[in-house]
C-alpha cells in the first residue's frame, strides 16, 4: 500500500494522494483515490502510478495522451497555465 505523504481532497468521494511506492520507497507515486459510498477506500476504482521512475511514469502518460488528442483543450489550457506559473517561479 502507498505510503501517503500528502492528500488533496477533491470532494467526499475523490482525492489525490502523493506518497512513496510500496515496491520501492525511493519511487514517488500519485494515486487517484475513489471512496465507496460509505467513505471507505475502493481499491478497484483507484489507480496509482509512479511519478519519477518506471515505464508508466506520469510524464510519459501525459505525453501519450497529448499525442492522441485525448485531453480536452480546455483542460490542457488550464494545465499549461499552471505549468507555466511553476516554471516562472523556478
Amino acid at each position: 500500500m502507498i505510503n501517503i505523504t500528502e492528500t488533496i481532497r477533491i470532494n467526499s468521494e475523490h482525492s489525490i494522494e502523493f506518497g512513496a511506492a510500496p515496491w520501492d520507497h525511493s519511487v514517488a507515486t500519485i494515486r487517484r483515490r475513489k471512496n465507496r459510498a460509505d467513505g471507505s477506500y475502493d481499491p478497484i476504482s483507484s489507480s496509482e502510478i509512479s511519478i519519477n521512475e518506471g515505464f508508466l511514469d506520469i510524464g510519459r502518460l501525459v505525453c501519450e495522451c497529448l499525442q492522441r488528442d485525448l485531453i480536452p483543450g480546455t483542460d490542457m489550457a488550464e494545465n499549461l497555465r499552471e505549468t507555466l506559473a511553476v516554471i516562472v517561479t523556478i
